[in-house]
């Protein structure tokens, strides 16, 4: 299972490299639950409303980078990790967060990021995220323009997609992160790959097998 916040405007992002105990959405309508880790379970609203998710968790420092609860692959300064969401909470920027394993895939905002305490070896932090909904209203005209426009779009993306394509054997140890990174120089593009492939992927973007043939955007 892994958390991920990716930006919708450049697609950079960050993933989690130590889960937090616990996260909780709030609404007032009905709840699907997901264990995050045994110490604590996830929420998700199963209606209409919009949706929030706050946790506290801990951005691991240097000297941890090792311990078998910090992914590694993830890591990045806890100091490098406040600058970024610091700034996509003062500019606003749409975000995309998805848990793996889970329903959770959802555009939000960040509403509070706190950093509570810098310590040596971790820094404690708290966030919240509401989901964000874009507002657009059309004329009768304009919807079927963009209609028309849309397929035709697709249709050269499809095009170009067939041009600019790899097969790639799945190796052991190998993540769509990690693929993303290489082929398309930020793991936060993983979603590109995992769209081209997810009749072979399945629902969970991590669970990756030796011997997958996938196909990956270059």
């Amino acid at each position: 299972m892994d958390f991920y916040l990716t930006e919708k405007l450049s697609g950079g992002g960050i993933a989690l490299s130590m889960l937090p105990e616990q996260i909780t959405h709030k609404s007032s309508a009905s709840f699907e639950r997901y264990n995050i880790i045994s110490m604590g379970p996830a929420e998700v609203h199963n209606g209409n409303e919009l949706q929030t998710f706050s946790w506290n968790g801990q951005f691991p420092g240097r000297g941890m980078k090792g311990m078998a609860f910090v992914k590694e692959w993830h890591w990045q300064p806890p100091e490098q990790l406040e600058r970024i969401i610091r700034g996509w909470e003062e500019s606003g920027s749409v975000l995309n967060f998805m848990v793996t394993g889970t329903n959770i895939n959802y555009d939000v905002v960040i509403k509070d990021f706190d950093i509570i305490l810098k310590g040596v070896n971790f820094w404690d932090y708290s966030i919240s995220l509401s989901e964000f909904r874009e507002l657009k209203i059309y004329t009768v005209q304009e919807a079927a323009n963009r209609d028309k426009a849309g397929k035709r779009r697709s249709m050269s993306n499809m095009a170009y997609a067939r041009e600019k394509q790899v097969s790639y054997t799945v190796k052991p140890g190998d993540t769509l992160w990690g693929l993303a990174r290489k082929y398309l120089g930020d793991g936060a593009q993983y979603t590109a790959i995992y769209d081209l492939n997810r009749d072979v992927i399945g629902q969970d973007p991590s669970m990756l097998h030796s011997g997958m043939i996938l196909i990956i955007p270059v």
